[in-house]
């Protein structure tokens, strides 16, 4: 009903799980993360038309069942440490997205002139995307009762490779500052030092 809208989320709820691992014996590491969205279906009014159509009359409009494509993300860490605060890293993403799906939810007899499922046009999405950055850490040396550590840093990543008619092109250039804090500050604390002999 808007033309001139920019759509900034699908407006589904989607389920999310992943988990990350991180290895670094010593100077060199790797770090590797999965995750895998899970996206619910739902109904929603729609116009149906050509895939090329930019604006579709009214009469076309109908409700449809929508259920968007799952989405599966792999990652690689490269790490490599330059001193107890400075570590380099190379990165390696792969993206990839199920196509969607769309059926009449009012009718799923019906003939149109244009299917529903037009509606899924080039929605499968791939892409690998490389790049690498700098971390400032002071994690590694933190000791309980003293600041609480930082992390600061830049990455830059760069789509590589992909396909897929929606798939975007993106370069990435990112700063990121974290910052942490304690939340059993009052818990227990190491016994004080008296001088005496050990047992």
């Amino acid at each position: 009903g808007n033309f001139l809208d920019l759509g900034t989320g699908d407006a589904q709820t989607d389920v999310v799980g992943g988990i990350e691992l991180a290895w670094q014996p010593g100077t060199a590491g790797i770090a590797l993360g999965l995750r895998y969205t899970l996206q619910l279906s739902d109904n929603l009014p729609r116009r149906i038309g050509p895939p090329n159509a930019p604006i579709l009359p009214l009469t076309s409009e109908t409700i449809v069942t929508r259920d968007l494509g799952d989405i599966i993300q792999i990652s690689a860490f490269p790490t490599l440490r330059l001193s107890d605060f400075f570590t380099v890293y190379a990165s390696a993403s792969y993206y990839k997205k199920q196509a969607d799906d769309f059926s009449n939810a009012v009718d799923a007899q019906a003939t149109e002139l244009f299917p529903v499922s037009s509606l899924a046009t080039e929605s499968e999405m791939e892409a690998l995307s490389l790049g690498g950055g700098i971390m400032y850490s002071t994690t590694s040396t933190y000791a309980p009762g003293g600041g609480m550590p930082i992390e600061a840093g830049v990455s830059y990543r760069t789509a590589f490779n992909g396909k897929g008619g929606l798939t975007p092109k993106t370069n990435e250039v990112r700063l990121f500052l974290r910052l942490f804090y304690n939340l059993f500050a009052g818990g227990a604390r190491a016994p004080a030092n008296n001088g005496g002999g050990g047992r």
